[in-house]
C-alpha cells in the first residue's frame, strides 16, 4: 500500500511536470530576431535610376513685377531654421485592439531636412476576461492534492481531492491587487 502511494505521489509530480513542461514550450515568447547592435554609416541602400522626363529649353520670358521685393527677408527666411512637429495617432477597434502615437519632429533648413526624430508610443489593451477554468496541485510533506479552479471576474472557487488523507477540498479565493 506504501509503494503504490509513493507510486501514485511520483506519476502525479511527473505528470504535472510534463504538463508545465508542455505549457510553457507551447505558450512561450518568441525570440525577436536580433538587430545590429551598431550602425554602419558606409552602409547604402540600392538605388534604382528611373525614367525622367525633362522638358526641352523655352525662351525665357521676363515679366515686370509690380511689387517692392525684400530681398533681405526672403534670404533671412531661406537661411532661417524651423522645426515642424506632426503627432499622428491610430487605435484598433475591439476586444483586442490598442493605441499607437507616432512623433515625427522635422528640422528644416535651407529648404531641406536637416534632421528627423521619429518617436513611436504602443500602448496594448490587456485581455479582460471575466472567468476561467484551470487546474492545480499542491505538495507538501503529508500533503499532496489536485484541484480544479473556476474564476470568475477577481473571485476563485477551487474544488480538489487530497490524495495522502483521502478527503475532498474546496476553497474560495479573491484577487486583492494585479500588477
Amino acid at each position: 500500500m506504501i509503494r503504490f502511494k509513493w507510486l501514485a505521489i511520483f506519476l502525479a509530480f511527473l505528470t504535472t511536470f510534463a504538463v508545465a513542461f508542455a505549457l510553457g514550450r507551447c505558450t512561450g515568447a518568441k525570440v525577436p530576431a536580433r538587430l545590429p547592435s551598431r550602425y554602419d554609416p558606409q552602409y547604402t541602400l540600392p538605388v534604382t535610376v528611373d525614367t525622367k522626363y525633362v522638358p526641352m529649353p523655352r525662351d525665357t520670358v521676363r515679366i515686370e513685377v509690380p511689387a517692392e521685393v525684400d530681398t533681405t527677408a526672403i534670404l533671412a527666411e531661406y537661411f532661417s531654421k524651423h522645426i515642424y512637429r506632426d503627432t499622428l495617432r491610430a487605435s484598433a477597434p475591439g476586444k483586442l485592439g490598442g493605441s499607437a502615437e507616432a512623433i515625427v519632429v522635422d528640422t528644416i533648413a535651407q529648404n531641406v531636412i536637416a534632421g528627423r526624430s521619429v518617436r513611436l508610443t504602443f500602448t496594448p489593451n490587456r485581455l479582460a476576461t471575466a472567468n476561467s477554468v484551470g487546474v492545480l496541485s499542491t505538495f507538501g510533506l503529508n500533503h499532496m492534492a489536485i484541484m480544479a479552479e473556476y474564476r470568475y471576474d477577481r473571485w476563485a472557487f477551487y474544488a480538489g481531492y487530497n490524495f495522502t488523507e483521502h478527503a475532498p477540498l474546496a476553497g474560495v479565493g479573491y484577487r486583492l491587487f494585479r500588477w
